[in-house]
């Protein structure tokens, strides 16, 4: 009763969307301990700014995570079937490892850690052509991007949030995003739709769906839309944990 009461305490002093420091078991806590009125409130109270720079801290402090991702692309004007994604990552040095768990691409491993080589990437795709083993694939090539219209650079949560942090710098000197905030959703995040200014000329999205997943401190979802309405990506990112790997997890070449 006594650490809830403080958990409690320190949630009404500063709100658990601020705080960096609150991680893990503890932030789920207080998360939990809160009202709805209370962590509405705390969103209402604090900038896009803020809630990035704590989301991409708690990310950083992570070290290597696990977490659980559901994407959907339009390429080539198609929005192409969900792709769901075990997805590792290692922030410093950054280096990547994705496992498709469900969806089109099921079976296929891609690992990249530009440290062993900046230029390719490893990959084993999944059923048959798993017993062709692995190959390298160049980071700009055809192959690279027929599902995806981002690099392998641009994986993990902490690529998602520097690149929010970049867009938000730009709309600064131009009034800033105009924020609406819609509320909770089905899954109990907090979902904001955050308007780029010109019309979203020279940002990622003209408009971006955030819905925080307050208890874990990072987007759970991020739906971004273009000047026309359509949509251009999601993602749906559940089940964050820091994880313990072999030493050569992240090493491409080690993909048999």
């Amino acid at each position: 009763m006594a650490v809830a009461a403080a958990l409690l305490a320190f949630l009404l002093a500063a709100p658990p969307v601020l705080s960096p420091e609150l991680a893990g078991a503890e932030r789920r806590a207080a998360v939990a301990a809160a009202s709805r009125d209370e962590l509405a409130r705390a969103m209402r109270e604090s900038s896009p700014e803020e809630l990035v720079a704590t989301s991409l801290a708690l990310v950083e402090r992570l070290g290597t995570y696990r977490v659980r991702m559901v994407k959907r692309e339009r390429i080539g004007g198609s929005l192409r079937p969900a792709q769901e994604i075990d997805l590792f990552a290692r922030e410093e040095p950054f280096a990547v490892r994705l496992h498709y768990v469900a969806g089109p691409a099921r079976g296929r491993i891609v690992v990249y850690d530009p440290g062993a080589r900046e230029d390719a990437l490893r990959v084993r795709d999944g059923g048959l052509f798993s017993l062709l083993g692995a190959i390298w694939v160049g980071t700009g090539s055809r192959w690279a991007r027929l599902d995806s219209n981002r690099s392998i650079r641009e994986a993990g949560l902490g690529s998602l949030l520097r690149r929010f942090r970049r867009d938000l710098a730009h709309a600064a000197p131009l009034g800033g995003f105009r924020i609406e905030h819609r509320g909770f959703d089905a899954e109990e995040r907090y979902c904001m739709l955050w308007e780029a200014p010109a019309g979203g000329a020279g940002f990622e999205s003209a408009r971006t769906l955030v819905c925080a997943d307050l208890a874990a401190g990072i987007p759970g979802r991020v739906e971004a839309y273009g000047p026309k309405g359509a949509l251009l990506e999601s993602y749906d990112f559940s089940d964050l944990a820091p994880v313990e790997v072999a030493g050569d997890f992240f090493d491409p070449a080690a993909l048999p």
